[in-house]
Parts: C-alpha cells; sequence; structure tokens
C-alpha cells in the first residue's frame, strides 16, 4: 500500500512540474508534431522513473519522499499486526514472551489504529475514483460501437465512413469516421477531411495512452490539464491539414462555429469536431507560424527529463559514498545489530513500578514498541515509534501510544547504552527531564 502511494505521489509531482514547464515554454508554438510527441512521450516515461535506480548522494527531496514511503508502509495491515495491542511479541524461536491472558486485553483503538483507518479510506476513495472514471470513459466507447454496428460502413481506403441519423458531432474514433446524415450533406467534404486527418495521424492511439494515465492519476489536476493540451493539439493538427489541403479557411471557420452547437457526448475518447474552444482554435489558424530557430527551446526538455530522474528515481547510496569506507559502514551495521532483538526488563530506577509488573521490548530495523503488563498478562501502559542508534547514543521518538501515556506521544528519550553480554544497560533522560536508568535483558 506504501509503495503504492508513493509511487502515485511521485507520478504526480512530475506531471505537476512538466505541465508547468510546458504550458510556460512550449504551448504558444505551433510546433504541434513536436508538442504532441513531447505530451505523450514525457507521461510514459514519467512511468517508469519511481523505477529506475542512481547512485548518487541524496538530496533533501529524496529524505521527504523516504519519510512519506516509510510512514504510509507503516500504517500498513503488515506493520500494525507486528505492533498492536494484544499481539504477543515473540521470540527468535517464535515462542511468546509476553504472556497476554486473551482478547479480552486489547484496549480500544489507539492512534495507530486510527492511522491505518486513515490510509485505508485513502485507499478507498482511489479505487472509488478509477473504478468511477474507468465507467465514465467506458460507457462511451459502448454506445460509439453500437453504433458503429448499427449503421451501415462506407469504405475510405482504410478507413471506414459511417452516416448515423443521430443528433451527434461528428467524431473518429480508432479507423471510423462517424458523422450524421444532415452534417454529410451539408459539409461533409470539410468535415471528412478534418476527421481523416485525427485517423491519419493515429490521434485515437493518443487518447488510449492520455485517457489510461487520467484514470491513474484522476485526483492529479496537472494530469486532466495534460490532457486538455493533448486534444487541443489534435484540433490544431487537423486543422492546419484541411487549411493546407486547399479548403477555403473562412469557410471551415464558419463551419466550426455551426458545429460549436452539436452533441458532444463521446468527447471523452474521440477526436470530435468542435473538441477544443472555438476562439483558441480560430486564433491558432490565424497565427504566424513559429519560426524555425524556436526550435531550440525543445532542447529544454532534456534537463527537465533530468531534474525529474534525479529527483524522484529509486537513490540507492552505494557503500564508500561521501568518502565514508566500507568498513566503517559495516561496523555501523554491526552496531545497529546489537540492538535489534526483544529485550525483557529485569532492572529499573524509573517510574514508580510494581515489582510484579514486568516489561517487554521489541526493536526491529528502525522502530521499536514497548509493553508494560502485570502478573496476570493483563497491558497496563505501552508506546512505540522510531529510533536511531549511533555511537552508542540510542534516540527514540514516540509516534503512538496507549491512552495511559498519551502525555508521552510526540516526545524524544535519548539514552546512552552499554552492552555486557546478553544485557543492554541504559541511562538517559525522557522530554529533557526525566531520567532513564534502565537494564534489559535479551530473550531467546
Amino acid at each position: 500500500m506504501g509503495v503504492l502511494f508513493t509511487y502515485n505521489l511521485k507520478l504526480s509531482l512530475c506531471f505537476i512540474l512538466f505541465y508547468f514547464v510546458y504550458k510556460i515554454i512550449f504551448s504558444r508554438e505551433t510546433f504541434y508534431r513536436a508538442n504532441r510527441l513531447i505530451l505523450i512521450g514525457f507521461c510514459l516515461f514519467a512511468l517508469l522513473i519511481p523505477f529506475i535506480e542512481l547512485n548518487i548522494g541524496r538530496w533533501h527531496i529524496h529524505d521527504t519522499i523516504n519519510r512519506y514511503e516509510t510512514f504510509l508502509a507503516n500504517t500498513s495491515s503488515e506493520y500494525i499486526n507486528q505492533y498492536q495491542i494484544g499481539t504477543p511479541a515473540l521470540n527468535e524461536k517464535g515462542q511468546n514472551v509476553v504472556p497476554f491472558a486473551d482478547e479480552r486485553i486489547v484496549p480500544e483503538k489507539t492512534e495507530q489504529f486510527a492511522n491505518l483507518t486513515l490510509v485505508n479510506i485513502i485507499l478507498l476513495l482511489y479505487l472509488v475514483g478509477i473504478v468511477f472514471f474507468s465507467i465514465k470513459i467506458i460507457y462511451p466507447n459502448i454506445l460509439i460501437i453500437r453504433l458503429i454496428y448499427k449503421y451501415k460502413k462506407r469504405k475510405l481506403g482504410k478507413v471506414r465512413l459511417i452516416i448515423h441519423d443521430e443528433n451527434y458531432t461528428p467524431f473518429s474514433w480508432m479507423n471510423y469516421i462517424i458523422i450524421s446524415r444532415t452534417d454529410y450533406v451539408a459539409n461533409g467534404k470539410m468535415i471528412i477531411q478534418h476527421e481523416l486527418a485525427h485517423v491519419k495521424q493515429f490521434h485515437a492511439i493518443d487518447l488510449v495512452i492520455i485517457k489510461l494515465l487520467t484514470i491513474l492519476q484522476w485526483y492529479n489536476p496537472a494530469m486532466w490539464l495534460i490532457d486538455k493540451e493533448l486534444q487541443d493539439i489534435h484540433e490544431y493538427e487537423a486543422d492546419s491539414f484541411v487549411i493546407d489541403s486547399g479548403i477555403d479557411a473562412k469557410q471551415y471557420q464558419l463551419l466550426l462555429i455551426k458545429e460549436t452547437v452539436g452533441s458532444s457526448l463521446f468527447n471523452s475518447m474521440t477526436n470530435s469536431l468542435n473538441h477544443s474552444k472555438l476562439k483558441k482554435r480560430i486564433t491558432m489558424m490565424l497565427k504566424e507560424k513559429s519560426k524555425t530557430q524556436n526550435r531550440w527551446k525543445y532542447l529544454l526538455i532534456l534537463p527537465l527529463v533530468a531534474i525529474s530522474v534525479a529527483t524522484f528515481a529509486y537513490v540507492e547510496i552505494p557503500k564508500g559514498i561521501e568518502g565514508i569506507p566500507s568498513a566503517e559502514i559495516n561496523e555501523k551495521n554491526q552496531e545497529r545489530k546489537k540492538i535489534e532483538g526483544t529485550w525483557r526488563l529485569v532492572e529499573t530506577k524509573n517510574f514508580d513500578q510494581s515489582t510484579n509488573d514486568q516489561s517487554v521490548k521489541l526493536i526491529t530495523e528502525d522502530s521499536f514498541v514497548w509493553y508494560r503488563y502485570d502478573a496476570d498478562g493483563n497491558v497496563l501502559t505501552g508506546a512505540g515509534g522510531k529510533y536511531t542508534f549511533e555511537n552508542g547514543e540510542y534516540v527514540e521518538q514516540i509516534d503512538f501510544t496507549l491512552p495511559t501515556m498519551k502525555y508521552w506521544k510526540g516526545k524524544k528519550a535519548v539514552v546512552k547504552i552499554e552492552f555486557k553480554d546478553n544485557r543492554m544497560i541504559c541511562n538517559g533522560v525522557l522530554d529533557g527531564k526525566v531520567n532513564i536508568v534502565e537494564e534489559w535483558e535479551r530473550v531467546k
């Protein structure tokens, strides 16, 4: 779940960055084919960026994204199942080291459970959005297929022409040109020439690609704006094709004005004669062609790609990077391994605690969870969160607690640790004011 959310987050940021660059630098140029290739090409390449692995130094944004990924991953069911209240801690042999009596000891939802619920709700909304927009896009295609099978098809080379009696704006779909009988009689030549341009330039393939991406990123406004930009480019290309074929520009513009009042039921997955805003299309027809020397702008897509890859690709820090020898890295890993495992409190000079009470702490690679329970196995209190351990200094960040320790959520404990045989001796301070003096024994 965390991987899915992080992947979508990276894609969203890529598309947002790309859209603003495209809008500022490329959108005003009349190099329609180049603009179209950039839109489709970058969107497809962006899908691969999170899978690219780089061996470079980490940037601040890498750490930020990694924190989100870790948080989302830690709120997954696997994380909750490992640390949830009422689940016994296990030693290396799989034996229960916390003698929980039964399910009645499980307290009411903690904030960690609330995080899980929130992530599940977000995931559910995301999936509902995918289903909704999939239906919204698929439904018109079903109507188009019914329309195709309902009416007779005529051949225009490799293209199929369908003339129907419905009140739909003329449009092209895959290898079909679909036009009403009224439009065919009145302006058939210009309309067919326009839709033929869409078919010959394979605009339908672009629409399939961009619609699939829009479904995946339905919550991202930048994706819908990119979709709109691509549809506009399709119309600019088709308009240019019609004018260059020798059709009178004024008559064609009058046709566009007339067709703007037609039905646009199929616009989501088709190239329609009135797909773009009329004013913009006429403006682009009258606009002077961009100068050839302006093509240098398209080289700017290369640094954009480089920035996107360097920012959102998977970054792996190789051993020995930034002047740290591999031997030193291995030594730090060995030091961290010393603290991982299941520990039982054997001596403490901290809070008032009954001699019959017991405490167990489970420390993983980067997280910890701690519980105190009485002789009957009833949980009295507990907490958990993230930690760091380096040069003998153990720092805990308390991220969630049981209700009895709610005050300590968000607090930090800084402890110096010494290891003697299978014992861990701790001496430090919690929240900068409460002394911690403990001795833990590793549970085997």
